[in-house]
């Protein structure tokens, strides 16, 4: 539905792209990174930076809100069984990394982490090391990770 009303508000706003030249990239996950590269190939855009910047940020000209959860939703959501935090992150200050590492204790939370890598459309993140090589998750946090999901298989 949000991919529908995007290529809409594109089309309203002059750019001349279809859904379905975007799902030749993206196939069942298609995205705004998908929509990003169209727009560059067709050039509406010189980067993909400038294709999120002019259109497809949250505060662009083509924005459409994602579809989440009301708050009450969310809640029951979350009281049906929070399992785990992101504690290591590449938009993580370290300041951020001990206050999730202390939540996670707090409230015996599984500890999980990752760089947020996504290839070309996110340039400065580097796999397995984030930004500036700001992200290290040690081999022992994965060993944590599987543990405590196979805690909770058991359950």
């Amino acid at each position: 539905m949000r991919n529908r009303k995007l290529i809409a508000t594109l089309n309203s706003l002059g750019v001349e792209i279809t859904l379905e030249e975007v799902q030749v990239l993206g196939k069942h996950l298609t995205g705004r990174p998908h929509f990003a590269k169209i727009l560059l190939k067709k050039g509406y855009v010189k980067t993909n930076q400038e294709a999120f910047d002019r259109y497809l940020a949250d505060n662009a000209s083509a924005s459409v809100e994602r579809e989440e959860p009301q708050l009450v939703e969310g809640v029951r959501q979350i009281d049906n069984g929070l399992q785990g935090l992101e504690v290591y992150h590449s938009e993580h200050s370290p300041e951020d990394t001990a206050l999730y590492q202390e939540l996670a204790a707090q409230f015996n939370l599984i500890e999980t982490g990752g760089t947020d890598y996504h290839g070309d459309n996110k340039p400065a993140i580097h796999l397995g090391t984030g930004k500036g090589n700001n992200v290290n998750t040690p081999y022992a946090l994965l060993e944590s990770m599987r543990r405590g999901v196979a805690d909770m298989a058991a359950r």
